[in-house]
């Protein structure tokens, strides 16, 4: 259903998606969205990028799909997870699982009345973050 709406550019179908999961607070201005809806039309690998998600698994414990790798305690830089906490898409129960498996070795912040897009939702909060996690 979502690659036929990419296939026949139905933007209509993905703004509604979107909306329902992505932008549920704040939403791009108009044209910006736009222009959004047109890139997300031309990916070409949409199968294989949820594939991918499924099948990734670098964390210590099985995902339902997959053996954990064990490959996170490898990551020797620093790391920042972050979660809108309105996010739909990727739940509290997951990012826990980051949490836990980095420990302290990542930043964790999460932002208070944001979904899934930060940079929508609150993109000053977004930036100061970022900055002051890249000053580290």
């Amino acid at each position: 259903m979502v690659q036929e709406a990419y296939d026949t550019h139905n933007y209509a179908f993905l703004r509604q998606l979107w909306d329902m999961l992505i932008y549920t607070g704040q939403k791009p201005d108009e044209e910006r969205y736009q222009k959004y809806l047109e890139d997300m039309t031309t990916q070409r690998n949409l199968a294989e990028c949820y594939h991918a998600l499924n099948v990734f698994n670098i964390s210590s414990h099985p995902n339902g799909l997959v053996p954990g790798e064990d490959k996170v305690r490898q990551i020797d830089i620093p790391v920042m997870i972050t979660r809108g906490d309105q996010d739909l898409v990727v739940t509290k129960d997951m990012t826990d699982e980051l949490r836990e498996d980095y420990g302290d070795r990542a930043t964790y912040h999460e932002f208070t009345g944001s979904g899934h897009s930060p940079l929508i939702d609150d993109r000053e909060e977004l930036i100061h973050v970022l900055d002051e996690f890249l000053k580290q």
